[in-house]
């Protein structure tokens, strides 16, 4: 830098500034418009008068957010907390809303069911290995849970209680090989019994066997629990007729079951802690 100031382009621009005053001051004092010579030397130093407000801009700007920094920093915490508020609120009113609807779902099956004393629950841990998409919900002893009560949605039955800790239980879906419900067809009026296999998990649906050769049952029939036995309420839906096919024998036949909850990945349930009819089963 100090080598500039002692360079010829100093001493140019020195000289260049210095006749540019010297014809503005002129203009001043005689009042006349800008001659030739002030024209070009306007021209000339115009470029460093741009390059001089640019600088004085950012100077000013840095100036500025030196001196206000502090209230700057202030302004942007106190919006960030604004936003976290606004956001947490937002949370709120939606699991509010979440609680009003299942709440609306709890009390319709109540109304159409008042023997039921029923407990909501949300599915909290599902194993990803597991073939028959069980899962762990967030009630236990502690709210009433008892091993074998029934499971729902309300579109209709999802699985039994086959675990239960003080404020957790596993739930075993319908979906299992190793559930199985006694339903009747309500069109043809038909009684069968589910089973699930590991072929038709996959696709969220289960097994209808032991159907009469000569059935009337087809596909789009609606499927319910019969009740019998005492572990199922009578009239759950369990779900409706895919498709029925003779079995390897010939002798009876079986069908797909689609049921109307999606199974696999249920997240809210409803379970069912007393009914009429209910039966204790011991292990």
């Amino acid at each position: 830098m100090q080598d500039f100031f002692k360079s010829k382009k100093f001493l140019v621009v020195v000289l260049l500034v210095a006749i540019a005053l010297f014809f503005m001051l002129r203009g001043a004092y005689t009042k006349t418009g800008a001659t030739f010579a002030e024209k070009v030397t306007s021209l000339m130093i115009a470029p460093f008068q741009k390059a001089a407000s640019k600088i004085y801009v950012s100077i000013h700007d840095s100036f500025y957010d030196f001196i206000h920094a502090p209230s700057i920093s202030d302004e942007n915490k106190r919006l960030r907390e604004e936003n976290a508020q606004l956001l947490s609120q937002l949370a709120l009113m939606e699991k509010l809303r979440s609680e009003n609807r299942r709440m609306k779902e709890f009390f319709g099956i109540k109304e159409e069911n008042p023997d039921y004393s029923m407990e909501l629950a949300d599915a909290v841990g599902r194993d990803a290995s597991e073939r028959f998409f069980s899962f762990t919900i967030d009630k236990g002893e502690n709210d009433g849970i008892e091993k074998y009560s029934p499971c729902v949605t309300k579109e209709g039955l999802v699985g039994l209680v086959t675990a239960v800790g003080p404020n957790y239980a596993k739930v075993s879906t319908i979906l299992d090989s190793t559930c199985e419900v006694g339903v009747k067809v309500l069109e043809s009026g038909d009684i069968a019994v589910t089973e699930g296999t590991a072929h038709l998990a996959l696709d969220g649906n289960l097994k209808l066997s032991y159907l009469p050769r000569d059935s009337k049952t087809k596909p789009g029939d609606l499927v319910t629990t019969t009740g019998i036995g005492g572990i199922f309420p009578e009239g759950l839906v369990v779900g409706r007729i895919k498709e029925v096919t003779p079995d390897s024998q010939g002798l009876t036949l079986n069908a797909v079951i689609e049921p109307l909850t999606d199974i696999r990945n249920v997240t809210e349930v409803m379970i069912i802690k007393d009914f009429e009819g209910k039966e204790k089963k011991e292990d």
